[in-house]
């Protein structure tokens, strides 16, 4: 019996020894995993703020471009307009001596 019982207690310790390196192995697996995990997502994070001020950059830039670009159309609005306006007022400037002049066309008649 006793040598049963020194059996069953050495097959014990061997298999708690066994669990504790197999938890001494999984820390080991754990740290190295979150070590890495730290330093890709502080990678990630440092990637994230680069974009981050590119894409404000980007946005800057696109937004002088656009304002580039309106200021001709409308400074052609504009030109157009004056043009329409001299147009008009040229016209009403001879409209008046053509109705004029046809008024004394239709009274010679």
């Amino acid at each position: 019996m006793e040598v049963l019982a020194e059996n069953f207690n050495m097959k014990m310790e061997n298999h708690i020894q066994i669990l504790y390196q197999r938890i001494l192995v999984a820390k080991q697996i754990h740290a190295g995993t979150k070590d890495g995990y730290k330093k890709i997502k502080e990678r990630l994070d440092q990637a994230n703020i680069e974009l981050n001020e590119k894409t404000s950059a980007f946005e800057a830039e696109l937004r002088n471009i656009r304002e580039m670009l309106l200021e001709p159309v409308e400074d052609v609005f504009s030109g157009a307009e004056v043009i329409l306006k001299k147009l008009n007022e040229d016209n009403d400037n001879l409209s008046g001596p053509i109705s004029r002049i046809s008024n004394e066309l239709q009274f010679a008649k």
